[in-house]
């Protein structure tokens, strides 16, 4: 679930919320010995105790770009390339409101020179991180609670 981290945080920072419930499915439909001690694929959903529920996908069988996807009952929003470090499109729409059409035109590794400014800024002032380690652990919680429930299909 290498990549799969980023959509459940993301999941988790876009409603505000812990996933009540998980479900998760892995698969190996590649048979070529690459896949023997790790899944392929691995799909999961979690409901969210507002009634929201998030539907997740990640692969090491295809290079592919991460996106996400959110409707809601009063629009969208999209974006491409989410998790990669350069590339980001966001489109959206919302009922009444003009559409959302914004490529970053940032390059990566710009976001580390800010993470590592922000994490010497934390340590020189005694403050703490904006995503302290605690996140990370909820991550990885919610992580060996998917694979817990994981189903193998193929």
């Amino acid at each position: 679930m290498d990549v799969g981290i980023y959509a459940l945080n993301a999941c988790r920072y876009l409603t505000g919320e812990e996933p009540a419930e998980v479900k998760g499915y892995s698969s190996v439909i590649d048979q070529d010995g690459r896949f023997k001690e790790v899944e392929e694929n691995l799909s999961w959903s979690m409901k969210f105790p507002s009634g929201a529920v998030a539907s997740c996908n990640t692969t090491y069988g295809a290079n592919l770009t991460g996106f996400f996807r959110v409707f809601g009952s009063r629009g969208f929003i999209h974006v491409e390339n989410a998790f990669g470090y350069d590339g980001q499109h966001l489109t959206a729409k919302m009922d009444g409101e003009s559409p959302v059409d914004d490529p970053s035109t940032e390059r990566d590794p710009l976001n580390f020179y800010r993470l590592a400014d922000h994490l010497a800024e934390c340590v020189f002032d005694n403050k703490e991180p904006k995503c302290a380690g605690e996140e990370g652990l909820r991550d990885m919680k919610l992580m060996a609670a998917i694979y817990r429930t994981c189903a193998t299909a193929g």
